[in-house]
């Protein structure tokens, strides 16, 4: 999981083929420590465009006249491969928070299936302090070693780093 933040926050994640394709996620958070009385931003579909799940019998197999036809038939491999984990998968999920108060919020994330079950949260929890928007740092000084030809930019600190 990734984030942007401005007092605004942007959660990425990629989405997992172990999901199925009437999942969700939901996505916990809080001030200090994650609150999983209730989720932020309600439930994400895992699959908002199914022709992207991997799998068999996505498609319809005899649905049109002497069985043959429709669209699809079977559908083998149909998401995107080799861009995620062990090659499948490789598209991503995000979740738009607007107007987050200032303080350390963590977030950890859940998925869950189409009967409601839901799993305990992700590994991963992210740790974020928001304390309004920083000051841009100044410009970098740009120096290059004469012996290895390496260059480097060194930034000052922002004035909200001092």
């Amino acid at each position: 999981m990734s984030l942007k933040a401005d007092n605004k926050i942007l959660l990425t994640w990629e989405q997992s083929q172990s999901v199925p394709l009437d999942g969700f996620y939901q996505v916990y958070g809080g001030i200090g420590s994650v609150s999983y009385s209730a989720p932020i931003g309600g439930r994400v579909p895992a699959w908002p465009d199914p022709t992207i799940k991997s799998g068999l019998g996505l498609g319809t197999l005899g649905g049109g006249s002497l069985g043959i036809g429709d669209a699809g038939a079977l559908t083998l491999g149909s998401g995107v491969l080799g861009a995620g984990l062990l090659g499948v998968g490789g598209s991503t999920l995000q979740l738009h928070l607007d107007n987050i108060a200032d303080g350390a919020w963590k977030f950890a994330i859940c998925a869950g299936d189409g009967a409601g079950n839901v799993s305990t949260p992700a590994d991963v929890e992210i740790s974020l302090s928001l304390a309004g928007t920083p000051l841009p740092p100044g410009m970098p000084t740009v120096t290059q070693d004469e012996e290895t030809l390496v260059v480097s930019l060194r930034w000052p600190l922002s004035p909200n780093d001092r």
